[in-house]
């Protein structure tokens, strides 16, 4: 897999911040399995949450699906 030509900078745009937020497949995912996701595609350091979310979109990193827990 190549990784997307994608910036590693801090989202600044409040626009794409926005759609990133607005991404519900991701609200239940933590940190840390989105920062071994988006390791994938790239060797860098993984800046925050959102700029993993931004790789794992642009080069279609499938993401685990997080089933119900039982009460």
């Amino acid at each position: 897999m190549a990784i997307t030509d994608i910036s590693l900078n801090r989202i600044s745009d409040p626009d794409e911040l926005e759609r990133l937020k607005a991404m519900e497949q991701f609200h239940e995912l933590s940190d840390e399995l989105l920062f071994r996701l988006a390791h994938r595609v790239t060797v860098f350091r993984i800046p925050d949450r959102w700029v993993a979310i931004r790789l794992i979109v642009a080069n279609g990193i499938p993401i685990p699906v997080v089933k119900e827990r039982r009460r």
